[in-house]
């Protein structure tokens, strides 16, 4: 038995349960519970389809495929941000089947803040942390995002 209580083989996935734990009540805190707390009439997910529409101009289907999900789905949500005032849809002169997402300025409005206050509430989370401390988990946390980007799904093994 070790100090934490499990037994060695066990540590980690202790650790493990650990990450996902502060990892779920992070991006929870930080997506759908920033959102519902800035008390914005938008869902979370309409909140993400707006940050992908301000990054560029997006077809339907373009939208759908980075967000993975089907077509008419994000039709629906893009019905309820045009009728709302956060964003237009265009059709191209060279195909009309072809129909383009835009951000109006109410929508760029509430993107950024949305995006403002996550800002703030990271940099007061971090400001919370000794330095050297703070230092050590960044470069932690980078390389566990490249290491992320590096794992074959197919090559682990499925214990659920």
């Amino acid at each position: 038995m070790t100090a934490t209580g499990c037994e060695p083989d066990d540590h980690p996935a202790q650790q493990a349960r650990q990450f996902d734990k502060a990892l779920f009540t992070l991006l929870k805190n930080l997506g759908p519970g920033l959102i519902q707390r800035l008390q914005h009439e938008l869902t979370p997910g309409q909140v993400l389809l707006l940050y992908y529409v301000r990054q560029e101009s997006h077809t339907v289907s373009a939208l759908a495929k980075r967000m993975r999900v089907k077509p008419s789905a994000v039709t629906v949500m893009l019905d309820r941000l045009e009728q709302a005032g956060f964003i237009v849809r265009t059709r191209e002169e060279a195909d009309r089947r072809v129909v383009r997402v835009q951000v109006t300025p109410r929508g760029e409005d509430t993107v950024r803040k949305v995006l403002h206050a996550r800002r703030q509430i990271v940099q007061a989370c971090l400001s919370s942390i000794e330095p050297r401390k703070l230092d050590v988990f960044l470069n932690t946390l980078d390389q566990l995002a490249a290491l992320s980007n590096e794992i074959n799904l197919s090559s682990l093994p499925d214990d659920n």
